[in-house]
């Protein structure tokens, strides 16, 4: 299925915005924003854009990657065991448990995928397992862990029984949903502007016209 147009002009408003809001307007940001140690902890590569709106170093291993609803699910409820207790291996393209969903896709195989006990980690931005260890463990090292902020959305598969078990999750403070349909909860934003492609194509798009960013990491 072909993206909708609106996604498509979210796609074009982002490329023009992406210099400005990441150079002198991030500074900006940065001198009011009273809170600038957190951790994001994201299902896809939505943190590092944050940190980059804020003029920040990454604060979170969860940069440039993407988790699949099942495992970013056992990942979020289980946050220290995987960080903590679980050293990051890599296994062949082909032998992800996603490997059915994945392999359509236009990038897989090009990059590496992590695996902590039973989650898989596609680090997409990444060239190299060895690149993807080091900057895992680097920046597992600097997690705030008493000011988290677990974001979800509702890529790469994910059904609407995902949203409601994130949704039911209640041992953060801080939580964000994007959807693309009205699904009931507590965590859920809603992007309208994707209701046609079925899901949130880019959760950073529309990011400004659904989300008080500020507020949300001084909560």
């Amino acid at each position: 299925m072909s993206e909708s147009l609106l996604c498509r002009f979210g796609h074009i408003k982002y490329k023009l915005m992406l210099k400005h809001n990441e150079g002198i307007f991030a500074r900006r940001r940065n001198k009011h924003l009273k809170k600038k140690q957190f951790t994001i902890i994201s299902n896809n590569c939505w943190g590092g854009y944050v940190y980059r709106l804020f003029d920040l170093r990454y604060q979170s291993p969860t940069i440039g990657l993407f988790i699949m609803p099942e495992d970013y699910l056992r990942f979020i409820n289980n946050l220290e065991y995987y960080i903590n207790e679980c050293k990051l291996s890599f296994i062949k393209p082909e032998e992800s448990h996603s490997y059915a969903f994945l392999r359509d896709k236009k990038s897989f195989g090009s990059y590496p995928i992590g695996v902590l006990d039973d989650i898989e980690i596609c680090f997409m931005h990444y060239r190299t397992e060895e690149e993807a260890f080091k900057k895992w463990t680097r920046r597992c090292q600097r997690i705030v862990w008493d000011n988290l902020i677990i974001k979800f959305c509702d890529q790469n598969g994910c059904k609407k029984k995902h949203i409601e078990q994130f949704n039911k999750i209640d041992r953060y403070d801080k939580m964000v949903c994007f959807t693309a349909k009205k699904i009931p909860g507590k965590y859920n934003i809603y992007m309208w502007e994707f209701k046609k492609d079925g899901y949130v194509v880019d959760d950073k798009y529309f990011l400004f016209q659904h989300l008080d960013l500020k507020k949300l990491i001084e909560k």
